[in-house]
């Protein structure tokens, strides 16, 4: 069990090392999106390198 301190203004995230998060800022449907933004966590001390894929939807139809 692991207990922090966070006021009710702050919402804690926690993150597995060598995680990656997609990210983006907030738009309705009549604008085009901003760019996706990846955040990439460290892999803690040990130097290790990691890889992922990323399949964009096209919107119309099942494919990517």
């Amino acid at each position: 069990m692991v207990t922090v301190k966070a006021s009710l203004s702050d919402v804690p995230l926690f993150v597995r090392a060598g995680s990656m998060i997609p990210m983006q800022t907030m738009v309705s449907q009549a604008t085009s999106p901003d760019p996706l933004v990846w955040a990439m966590m460290p892999i803690c001390g040990d130097g290790g390198t990691g890889s992922g894929s990323y399949y964009e939807d096209d919107g119309k139809t099942l494919s990517y």
